[in-house]
């Protein structure tokens, strides 16, 4: 009876060992807070590098976006409202605070090469500073916003008080035209794929939509529509693999979706309060929007423009840039020296797999990799033919599962392969087709929030007394014969 007690207390503490994930490396939800100079205001991001815009002081912050330091500066000559990075051109542009032009500077060496005056820049404005003193001041206005389009090699100037659009050969650094469009543009956004260029109107509360037509080698612009989309429409961003545009709107509760082929409002998304910054995740389709007067940043899943999650960042926030590569979030701050990084909880481990039929054997590994998804123990249910995982994801995220086909495999005919079916709280739900070598299969699986198990279904599974199980049962009962040995050597018995 003792042999049977101490087997099996070996065999559970064997399993017990033996089942702590190893390789475990999490990434936290973090925010990170990375010194800029004086007011930072808009950002654009070009490759690996972030370019903010400072207004409080003549410099524009380059931050490596792979490390999350500021890697350089651009000294400039006034404050600057908006930069855009050509880095195949070596060349920074600078839209400087009511200056009248726009600073080009070189990439490399970060020395000035010009000002782009741009056109119609002075306006004379009357003033009245008493009753029997009637004068007309001489302002200078300036570039707000700044955009690329790297087919046609056209950068794209907002010019907030003069109420046009001003576009520049980049090649030749020469303004080609001046476009008007409704009054006080704020921001504007080139879509990649369609060419058109999409500009926010402040006082006219709507999108202006240029078309570009080249013909013999000159490109010129149109105005093909604008749409009504709310109260002060301020930030503009393009989910450009789904050919739609999102608004945020400082005198409206709403975002407005836009489809840029079709010039229309799709859907409005009521977010509760006035907001401000906008970017899109183009990968993961998924928008981030921050309020003009709440220190938050709402998170809106773009397959079902519905809110999923809200972050508190603490701050105001200027502005948003989205790096769709690591899914990491820039936020410039209002009057404050900083940029905020928020980033996905990222997933790294090797989680051991049991079977949920006893005897409880190891059976092997699978290798585990993802964001926003905490995944704890794996079993394998042998008649059934599925490994089953416990998963804890508040907001929904995304997994990539190695499995070994030792452990579970899916085959048409035994030879064909198939991909897995996968259940989310035993909810069918649809995965990456499943691909693999020789010794495993690949899967990747949209996990949907507040999801607390997933469970892959195949066609074959390991044996029930496979040869991991078998090893395990050989260790225990070496151990035991090992104890049996010793306690017969020093004379005691051992009663069964």
């Amino acid at each position: 009876m003792k042999v049977k007690v101490i087997a099996t207390v070996l065999a559970i503490l064997m399993l017990g060992i033996s089942l702590i994930p190893i390789n475990n490396a999490f990434a936290h939800h973090f925010s990170k807070e990375i010194p800029v100079s004086t007011s930072p205001l808009k950002m654009s991001i070009t490759d690996n590098y972030l370019f903010v815009s400072n207004l409080g002081q003549r410099e524009i912050s380059i931050i490596d976006t792979i490390t999350d330091q500021v890697v350089g500066t651009i000294t400039t000559s006034e404050g600057v409202v908006a930069v855009k990075a050509i880095p195949e051109k070596n060349l920074v542009y600078a839209a400087t605070f009511e200056s009248g032009g726009i600073d080009v500077y070189t990439l490399d060496a970060k020395q000035y090469v010009k000002t782009i005056e741009l056109p119609d820049s002075k306006l004379t404005v009357w003033h009245s500073p008493g009753d029997d003193n009637q004068v007309y001041l001489t302002l200078l206005t300036g570039g707000v916003a700044l955009d690329y389009n790297p087919k046609n090699g056209i950068l794209y100037v907002a010019n907030y008080n003069a109420n046009y659009v001003a576009t520049i050969d980049t090649d030749t650094n020469q303004v080609l035209e001046k476009i008007p469009v409704s009054p006080h543009p704020y921001a504007l956004k080139v879509d990649s794929i369609t060419g058109k260029i999409l500009v926010a109107n402040m006082a006219g509360n709507e999108i202006t939509f240029l078309v570009p037509d080249e013909k013999g080698g000159k490109v010129t612009h149109t105005v093909s529509s604008t749409v009504k989309t709310g109260t002060v429409p301020w930030g503009i961003d393009i989910d450009t693999m789904k050919h739609l545009a999102y608004v945020t709107h400082r005198g409206g509760h709403h975002i407005t979706v836009i489809d840029v082929i079709g010039e229309k409002i799709l859907d409005t998304i009521p977010v509760g309060d006035d907001t401000q910054a906008i970017a899109v995740d183009t990968t993961e389709h998924q928008i981030y929007a921050s309020y003009l007067q709440q220190n938050k940043i709402v998170k809106i899943d773009g397959k079902t423009n519905q809110i999923v999650n809200t972050i508190e960042i603490g701050d105001l926030t200027w502005d948003l840039a989205i790096d769709s590569t690591t899914h990491k979030i820039y936020a410039s701050i209002q009057g404050q020296d900083k940029v905020f990084v928020l980033g996905p909880k990222s997933i790294a481990m090797t989680l051991p797999v049991v079977t949920m039929q006893t005897p409880v054997a190891l059976v092997g590994n699978i290798q585990i990799h993802g964001q926003d998804v905490d995944v704890s123990d794996a079993t394998v249910d042998i008649d059934r033919k599925h490994i089953v995982l416990n998963t804890h994801t508040p907001d929904g995220g995304k997994i990539t599962l190695g499995i070994p086909r030792m452990i579970l495999d899916s085959k048409q005919g035994g030879t064909i392969d198939m991909p897995f079916m996968i259940y989310a709280n035993n909810k069918l739900i649809t995965g990456d087709p499943a691909v693999g070598d020789e010794d495993t299969r690949f899967v990747t699986i949209e996990v949907p929030k507040d999801t607390e198990s997933v469970t892959i279904s195949g066609t074959s599974v390991i044996p029930e007394f496979g040869p991991m199980s078998g090893l395990i049962l050989v260790a225990s009962m070496a151990s035991i014969m090992v104890l049996a040995k010793t306690r017969f050597r020093f004379g005691q018995s051992v009663r069964v």
